[in-house]
């Protein structure tokens, strides 16, 4: 899924009428590492105010200089960072580019961000980094007014940290428990302390051998409790939905999925919040869907191979190795390439804690542990290692992939002759792009409400134990605009639309139906 950044600058026709955005020349440099030679930012000054381009803006992506673009207006909110009332973490995800939808999706129930903005305008943006949308026509504000005036008439709060919180208490128990189960863990029953020399010295007569079916249904169960929590609190804390506190939602993200999982939560807010959620099912820019040179072909600008052939039959095997995936990625693209898929990455904070220094204490304890102090067998744990990362895997991967790459889904493209304009809304688009299919609440526990995948897209900030109650008015308002809802009838159905559309992409010469009108 890993492409570079570069590849956005320009529209043109790519065969029929499908339409991507190649790169100018000049673009191939990607963004600037410093600032250009025409001082700081390269700005133009005129009559009418400093004129920035998007590259100029680019290099302003630090605590100490951030600056955004809002509908094409620049502003320099440095000074209003460490004040903004979600905490600095997010704002600085936001630093150097245009965030105009992130405002409208993370503040769809108040309007004071934009008149904080006003005070903190210095000029406008020239050019674009990647496509933007049309105009809202009535949509957007008729279904954020009216999922407002839901919690409001009905006094909810749309955060929910506590539904969140109690739903993981049993699930990290079942974890401890498996992990116990998977290394042998000898139980806590007197006669177990530290030799002579300061290691552990375990009585062997308490140590419990467990079956290899015992092992192999524990690392099954682990992989499992492994994936729940990313889907629960760090999926909501990463969208500023788990709670009003900026603090907690950090910690507890960053628990789920850095020191729980072994991942990284800044490459996952630049895949998922800055990329993937604005620019979703957008070729080249969505960083969920691959490049030209990948294991899966799920748009016709990919080239074809007769190996996409069978991509219905590898890619659900394949989908086993996500969450190792993910941790090299952290390394290799994020921390030495500074890209997340076509996205820039910001750091926040020194790159060796986010990556060595978390990776280095989940290697610790997930894998020095059960070698070095329970003196597990070193075939037997990368076993039940690779076993419970292949589940976790999986698990991820199937709720991941029915959401977008789906023969239901639509696949937004640059309108020819624009400005590198897409063909419809924001909003609009995060209905037509998602699929929703219907479960009962224990299916909506294990999937993290993902089958609510459309409203999950219009209000990530909303907690996700909310989306049954407001999935209702979001497709009244959508019948009522005339914009196809995606609900299929069950997850079977869901998992068969997205095998079909791979199957379809990897047909050569067989038209297929993206639904691009």
């Amino acid at each position: 899924r890993r492409c570079r950044a570069s590849r956005r600058s320009s529209a043109c026709l790519d065969g029929g009428s499908q339409f991507r955005f190649r790169p100018s020349a000049s673009a191939r440099m990607g963004a600037p590492k410093t600032a250009p030679a025409t001082g700081k930012t390269g700005s133009v000054t005129t009559s009418g105010g400093s004129k920035f381009s998007w590259r100029d803006v680019a290099v302003h992506n630090t605590h100490d200089d951030c600056w955004i673009i809002v509908d094409g207006i620049v502003y320099d909110v440095t000074s209003w960072v460490d004040r903004h009332p979600g905490g600095a973490e997010v704002l600085l995800l936001c630093a150097g580019r245009e965030c105009t939808e992130m405002m409208q999706s993370y503040h769809p129930f108040t309007d004071k961000p934009w008149k904080v903005l006003e005070s903190y305008k210095v000029g406008v943006c020239t050019d674009k980094e990647f496509p933007t949308y049309e105009r809202d026509t009535g949509f957007w504000n008729e279904v954020k007014t009216e999922v407002g005036n839901y919690f409001e008439s009905n006094k909810i709060d749309s955060k929910h940290w506590f539904a969140g919180f109690w739903r993981m208490v049993p699930v990290f128990a079942a974890a401890l428990a498996a992990f116990a189960i998977m290394h042998d863990m000898p139980l806590p029953v007197p006669g177990m302390g530290l030799g002579d020399d300061g290691s552990f010295a375990f009585d062997s007569a308490h140590t419990v051998r467990w079956s290899w079916a015992a092992k192999v249904l524990a690392a099954t169960v682990y992989g499992i409790c492994q994936a729940l929590p990313l889907l629960h609190v760090m999926h909501d804390a990463c969208h500023l939905a788990y709670s009003h506190s900026a603090e907690l939602q950090i910690w507890a993200g960053r628990f789920c999925l850095d020191w729980f999982a072994g991942c990284s939560m800044l490459s996952w807010q630049h895949q998922h919040v800055v990329g993937h959620h604005i620019y979703t099912n957008v070729y080249e820019a969505d960083p969920d869907v691959p490049p030209a040179h990948d294991p899966r072909r799920v748009v016709p600008e990919q080239p074809y191979s007769w190996v996409y052939k069978f991509q219905h039959l590898y890619m659900p095997v394949l989908y086993a190795i996500l969450g190792l995936k993910m941790r090299y990625d952290d390394v290799v693209s994020v921390w030495l390439a500074k890209m997340d898929g076509p996205i820039r990455v910001n750091y926040f904070d020194p790159a060796w804690l986010r990556v060595f220094a978390v990776k280095g204490s989940w290697l610790a304890w997930r894998v020095g542990v059960p070698l070095l102090v329970l003196k597990q067998d070193g075939w037997d744990l990368l076993a039940v290692f690779l076993l419970a990362e292949a589940v976790t895997g999986w698990w991820l991967a199937f709720n991941f992939q029915v959401s977008h790459i789906s023969t239901e889904a639509s696949w937004p493209r640059v309108k020819p002759g624009s400005d590198m304009e897409l063909d419809e809304e924001w909003a609009v688009s995060q209905v037509r792009t998602g699929v929703n299919y219907y479960a009962n609440p224990f299916g909506d526990f294990l999937c993290g409400a993902l089958n609510y995948q459309i409203e999950h897209h219009l209000f990530p900030c909303v907690s996700q134990y909310h989306y049954p109650a407001i999935a209702p008015i979001v497709q009244r308002v959508a019948k009522k605009h005339g914009i196809k809802y995606n609900n299929l009838p069950s997850y079977t159905a869901a998992i068969t639309a997205h095998l079909t559309h791979l199957y379809n992409l990897g047909q050569s010469g067989i038209p297929v139906d993206l639904h691009l009108d």
